[in-house]
């Protein structure tokens, strides 16, 4: 990049989750100084998004939660989830998306938040509905329900993703018409000259 008269600088239009390196040097009338050392990489990372669509399972002293949101594993986010029981207990820290709180008081309502949280930002959950451990409901029951919610926030997700591929394939078609008028617009001025 030339032409730089500040620091810091912003380099735009890089891409997330591609390590870059940088080096500078500085040129004046005099002329132009060695370039510094390359510096350590750098990867620029989006903001994650917000969790949505929480689920609970209730179950003798545990409730697991799991909620949509998109990978956070991945270059572009490299980041991790928060969650949180109101009332405070503890806060699980995972990768994946769902939460299992253990050793919680059967018969208290509990609720939870999850935050999706990177070392750029963070995007917090609206709350979970009510949830009420119960020792009367058995192991059977509380594994059937735990599947079938997960089945169900991946569909969500899939849907999602689904949907957004439509959007980013209309996007584009947009753009290509866009430019194809404005070439036939270019072609009619230039057969008029």
């Amino acid at each position: 990049q030339k032409g730089i008269k500040e620091s810091p600088y912003i380099f735009p239009d890089l891409n997330n989750g591609r390590a870059y390196k940088f080096h500078v040097r500085g040129v004046n009338k005099e002329g132009k100084s060695k370039w510094s050392e390359v510096s350590a990489p750098v990867t620029p990372l989006r903001i994650p998004p917000k969790p949505i669509e929480l689920r609970t399972v209730e179950y003798d002293r545990e409730i697991t939660v799991f909620w949509v949101c998109e990978e956070l594993k991945t270059p572009e986010y490299s980041g991790w989830y928060e969650v949180e029981s109101i009332p405070a207990t503890f806060t699980m820290v995972v990768t994946r998306s769902q939460a299992r709180f253990r050793r919680l008081t059967n018969g208290i309502k509990y609720k939870f938040v999850v935050k999706a949280v990177n070392q750029v930002g963070e995007s917090i959950s609206d709350e979970s509905k009510s949830a009420v451990p119960d020792d009367i409901i058995t192991k059977e029951q509380y594994s059937l329900k735990k599947k079938s919610i997960a089945c169900e926030v991946k569909e969500i997700l899939l849907k999602i993703r689904k949907e957004q591929k439509k959007q980013r394939a209309h996007d584009k078609l947009v753009k290509l018409k866009k430019a194809q008028t404005k070439q036939k617009q270019q072609d009619k001025r230039t057969n008029k000259d």
